[in-house]
């Protein structure tokens, strides 16, 4: 089997890389970026893209200006899309790491639930369900996956994992804080 990593140098793509490459009959390609504040063009992609049977699509921008994250989460999916359209196959699956961000917000204390509305409350939100709708709006056959706080070994603290945040001062013997008014809750 052939498959495709993009964001293979991230938190997640490397685990996921490094965990692939372990499997006999697999042959794994990570897309490598080659301009730091810009998407992938169909020249970049034709190369990754040719005969893969899966592509992992794990790249996102979830910090930067507003420009970024819709460039890096958007144009990078439309990218993306057209590049297996145009040079590889249609039989190619995508699995996509999208966000719980996608749904609406609810109350204090809230999980997430599967059934609420799809109704993004942030611009990093919108532009994960739009590549979603990109996604499913190609006819090529794929799974979205809106991941949560994701959290494992590596994991860098105070900057996307509070559960990273909070072992890192555990450790070093620091005490745990929590901004706002304790009563807050998180889906983990």
């Amino acid at each position: 089997m052939r498959i495709g990593v993009t964001g293979a140098s991230g938190f997640i793509g490397g685990h996921l890389t490094n965990a692939l490459q372990a499997l006999p009959g697999i042959h794994v390609s990570a897309l490598v970026r080659t301009r730091k504040n810009s998407p992938p063009t169909l020249k970049d992609l034709k190369n990754f893209v040719a005969d893969k049977d899966v592509i992992y699509h794990l790249t996102g921008v979830n910090r930067g200006s507003d420009e970024d994250i819709l460039q890096g989460n958007i144009l990078g999916t439309l990218h993306l899309l057209l590049a297996i359209k145009t040079h590889g196959s249609p039989q190619t699956r995508i699995v996509f790491a999208s966000s719980s961000q996608v749904y609406q917000q609810g109350k204090e204390n809230d999980l997430i639930k599967e059934s609420r509305a799809t109704e993004p409350e942030s611009l990093y939100g919108v532009s994960k369900k739009t590549a979603e709708d990109l996604i499913r709006l190609s006819g090529l056959d794929h799974l979205i996956l809106r991941l949560s706080n994701v959290y494992g070994p590596g994991c860098r603290p105070n900057y996307n994992s509070v559960i990273a945040t909070f072992c890192d001062r555990t450790v070093r013997g620091l005490p745990l804080i929590i901004d706002g008014n304790g009563k807050q809750g998180r889906d983990f």
